[in-house]
C-alpha cells in the first residue's frame, strides 16, 4: 500500500486521526536521530528532497511554505503536509513556482514515534528552461523526441515515463525513468530504413505499471510509420512508399495526428491504418497542437490551418514569419495561448486560443528549431541557445543548453528535453 500524503484540510475534521498520526507509539522500535544531510532541489512545480537513507529506518517528511515549520506544527499551515514512510529521493509536487517551501524529516524504527526533525532546508520552485544539463552524445542524428508518462507524482512515487528519440535511417533510442537516463538503441524491423521525423506516445492507463497501455508512433519519409508498446521494440505500421508524402510530425491528440508535405494531415488510432483529412493547403506542414478545442497545424510560408472538428480545416498564410517549424499551446494560469515559431526568428501568437494571431519575434538574427511548454514557453536554436517566455509575447535569453545542433524539444510536465545532430541531448528541470 502506498503511503499517503496527509493534508491539514482533511485532518481538521478527523481529530482522532491527528492524535494517532502525531502521538508517539508505544510499540516496538524507537525514535532515531534525523538525517543531517538533507538537500532540497528546486524544479518546475516541485521540489526533490534527498538524504542519506539508513536501512531499517522509517522517515516522515514534513513541508510547508513557512519558516517556522516543525514536525509538530505542520498542521497549522494551510499548505502543510506530511508524507508518511517517505522514500528517497522524494518528489514533492503540486507546488507553486516562486514560493519558498521548507522541509524537515524525522526518523524512527518499528512503530515508534518519530524523533526530532532535521534542520530545515528550503527551495523555491521555478519554471524550467534556465539551467540545462547536457548528457553524452548518442552518436546518431535525431529529428524528434517524444514522451509518454507511466506514473504520476504521488506520495513516495516519482513521476516517470518513457522518452523516445528518432532520426534518419530509422534510428531510435529510448529511456524510462523520472528523467532521461541511459539511452538504449531501439530494435526496428529488418529492412526498415526510412528517415524518421516525428514521434509521439499515448498512455492508456496511468499508474498501472504492469499494463500501462503504452503506444508510441514514429512517422517519416514515404508516409512510413513504426509502432511500439514500450519504446524499445518496434513493428512496422504503414509501409514506406516513395510516391507518398513525407510525414514531418506526429502528436497524440486522441487519436494520433500526423502532418507532412503537400498539406498532408492524417489520423490513426493505432499508427498502422491512417485516414486522410483535407487541409485546404498544399504547403508542407511541420508541426501541430491542440488547445481550447482547436486543432492547429503550421508549416511553410507562414501557413496555419485550424479546425474545431478535425474534418473542416481553414487555411491562412502570414507574411514575414518564414517557415513555421513548431507550435504549442500553453494554458497554465489560464493564458489560453498558442505560439508558433518561424525559422526566421519570428513568432505567431494567439492569446485567444487560436482565433486571432499576431506577429511577434523571439530575437533578431536567430533561427528557432523547436518549441515546448511547461509553465513557460521555451525555444531552442541550432547553435544550442535557449529562449524563454512566460506568456509567449516577450522572450528572455539566450541561455546555453550545454550543447549544439539542437533540432527537437519536448516536455514531460516538469522539464524540457532537447535533442539534435550527432546525438546531442540535454535536459532542464
Amino acid at each position: 500500500m502506498k503511503a499517503p500524503i496527509v493534508k491539514f484540510a482533511s485532518l481538521r475534521l478527523l481529530p482522532l486521526c491527528c492524535a494517532v498520526l502525531l502521538a508517539a507509539c508505544s510499540g516496538s522500535g524507537g525514535s532515531e536521530s534525523p538525517p543531517t544531510d538533507v538537500v532540497a532541489e528546486a524544479e518546475d512545480g516541485r521540489v526533490v528532497v534527498k538524504w542519506n537513507a539508513v536501512g531499517g529506518t522509517t522517515y516522515w517528511l514534513f513541508s510547508a511554505s513557512n519558516s517556522t515549520l516543525t514536525t509538530t506544527n505542520w498542521l497549522n499551515f494551510l499548505d502543510g503536509r506530511a508524507i508518511v514512510n517517505a522514500t528517497m529521493p522524494n518528489y514533492v509536487c503540486g507546488l507553486s513556482n516562486l514560493t519558498r517551501y521548507y522541509f524537515t524529516l524525522n526518523a524512527r524504527t518499528g512503530d515508534a514515534g518519530g524523533g526530532p526533525g532535521s534542520p530545515l532546508v528550503n527551495a523555491v520552485p521555478r519554471s524550467a528552461g534556465e539551467n540545462w544539463t547536457a548528457a553524452a552524445a548518442l552518436g546518431a542524428d535525431f529529428a524528434a523526441v517524444g514522451f509518454s508518462p507511466l506514473t504520476t507524482c504521488l506520495a513516495n512515487q516519482a513521476p516517470t515515463g518513457t522518452f523516445v528519440v528518432v532520426g534518419p535511417r530509422a534510428k531510435v533510442f529510448s529511456t524510462t525513468g523520472a528523467k532521461p537516463g541511459a539511452w538504449a538503441a531501439g530494435s526496428v524491423p529488418a529492412g526498415f530504413t526510412a528517415d524518421l521525423f516525428g514521434v509521439a506516445g499515448r498512455t492508456a492507463s496511468l499508474n498501472n505499471t504492469s499494463a500501462p497501455g503504452l503506444l508510441f508512433v514514429a512517422v517519416g519519409a514515404g508516409s512510413a510509420t513504426l509502432t511500439s508498446s514500450n519504446g524499445g521494440t518496434w513493428t512496422a505500421g504503414a509501409a514506406f512508399d516513395a510516391a507518398k508524402p513525407t510525414l514531418r510530425a506526429v502528436a497524440y491528440l486522441n487519436p494520433f495526428f500526423a502532418v507532412g508535405d503537400g498539406g498532408t494531415i492524417q489520423t490513426s488510432s493505432d499508427g498502422v491504418t491512417w485516414f486522410a483529412k483535407t487541409s485546404n493547403t498544399t504547403a508542407n506542414l511541420r508541426a501541430l497542437a491542440l488547445g481550447n478545442g482547436r486543432y492547429i497545424a503550421v508549416g511553410d510560408g507562414g501557413t496555419v490551418v485550424a479546425s474545431t472538428n478535425t474534418n473542416d480545416w481553414i487555411a491562412q498564410r502570414f507574411d514575414g514569419v518564414g517557415n513555421l517549424v513548431g507550435v504549442v499551446y500553453g494554458n497554465r494560469s489560464g493564458i489560453n495561448t498558442f505560439v508558433a515559431i518561424g525559422d526566421s526568428g519570428a513568432t505567431l501568437v494567439s492569446t485567444d486560443g487560436g482565433v486571432n494571431w499576431s506577429v511577434r519575434k523571439v530575437a533578431d538574427g536567430v533561427a528557432p528549431r523547436a518549441i515546448a511548454y511547461t509553465t513557460t514557453f521555451a525555444v531552442v536554436t541550432a547553435d544550442g541557445s535557449v529562449y524563454r517566455s512566460l506568456l509567449g509575447l516577450d522572450w528572455l535569453g539566450p541561455v546555453s543548453s550545454g550543447t549544439t545542433g539542437l533540432s527537437a524539444l519536448t516536455q514531460d510536465g516538469y522539464g524540457f528535453i532537447a535533442v539534435g545532430a550527432g546525438g546531442a541531448n540535454t535536459t532542464s528541470y
